[in-house]
């Protein structure tokens, strides 16, 4: 599933070894339930953050202390009627909840990605996105 999200999100096209790459993931063969927090942490090379990749699980974490994130205003997303459609993409603008205010452009795009390892291949893929200036 983490592959199709890598294929649904960027533009360019990842398989496995791509994103364990692109991550500088360690990979381990335990079950991630399986290890303690100093071999967690031994894992992500004493940094006490990073991915680790389980191929016993065949699945990705992200090791972050406090967490991650950031408060932000709740975003809609558009009725199609207010997509522009173009000849080879979509652009949606999203707008903030509860005003007309726009707030990010998605130009979205068929997706003809050959990849393999993805489970739940999405029709479309973000080709790009920005922040919408007044």
């Amino acid at each position: 599933m983490f592959i199709d999200y890598y294929n649904t999100y960027t533009p360019e096209i990842y398989n496995l070894q791509d994103i364990i790459e692109k991550l500088d993931a360690e990979e381990t063969s335990n079950s991630i339930c399986s290890l303690s927090k100093d071999k967690l942490i031994q894992l992500t090379n004493e940094k006490k953050d990073g991915w680790i990749y389980s191929t016993k699980e065949k699945a990705f974490y992200e090791v972050v202390p406090g967490g991650r994130g950031g408060a932000m205003p709740p975003m809609e997303i558009p009725l199609p009627d207010e997509w522009v459609i173009n000849e080879d993409s979509v652009e949606v603008t999203t707008t903030i909840q509860g005003t007309s205010e726009p707030h990010r452009r998605f130009v979205l795009k068929r997706n003809n990605k050959n990849y393999k390892g993805g489970t739940y291949k999405t029709r479309f893929y973000v080709d790009s996105t920005e922040f919408v200036k007044l």
